[in-house]
Order: C-alpha cells, then sequence, then structure tokens
C-alpha cells in the first residue's frame, strides 16, 4: 500500500541505484561514464476512478462567456450556396438515372 498522497510507486531494482557507469542505449553512442543519475522503475497505480470535485472554500471566478460569445452553428452542406469562389458543389458528380 502507498503511503497517503501519493499515486505509485517508485521500486528499487536488484543492483545498485546508482551505478558509476551506465550502458550506451543505442550502439553508436558512448557508455554514461562517470554516471551521476539514479535508476530505479516507477509502477503506475492500480485503475481507479477519481470524480472531479470542487474543493471546499474554492471561490469560483465569476463567468465571462455567455451564449452571445459563441459562433453561430454552421450551414450543412446542402444549404450553402454553390459559386465560384467557395460553397462545396461538384459539377463532376451527375446523377445517372436508367
Amino acid at each position: 500500500m502507498p503511503p497517503a498522497g501519493t499515486n505509485g510507486w517508485i521500486i528499487i531494482g536488484d543492483g545498485d541505484v546508482c551505478p558509476p557507469r551506465l550502458p550506451a542505449p543505442m550502439a553508436h553512442w558512448d557508455e554514461v561514464d562517470p554516471n551521476y543519475v539514479l535508476t530505479f522503475t516507477y509502477r503506475d497505480p492500480d485503475f481507479r476512478i477519481v470524480p472531479p470535485v470542487i474543493m471546499q472554500g474554492t471561490i469560483l471566478p465569476k463567468r465571462i462567456v455567455s451564449e452571445s460569445d459563441m459562433p453561430a452553428p454552421p450551414k450543412l452542406w446542402h444549404e450553402e450556396q454553390p459559386s465560384r469562389g467557395g460553397g462545396t458543389f461538384n459539377s463532376s458528380l451527375r446523377l445517372i438515372t436508367y
């Protein structure tokens, strides 16, 4: 069980936490020597649902966005007027009936 307030576990491996030398991560790179970095593994916490809650004592700011700030709903494709500079009319499409 993790201590209160944490969201995962730090796992120390079987070897040295700060090995004096680390192997190169890529074949053509040099080894990391001397090494000053601690090595460990972080394990994510078990899945849980954390509901969003406004904490007690929180002062919410005044709302500044209103309905008039929202953009007008877009026109549907069949409501647009075809024109030279825009619209979605495609003159190459033809209705073929038999």
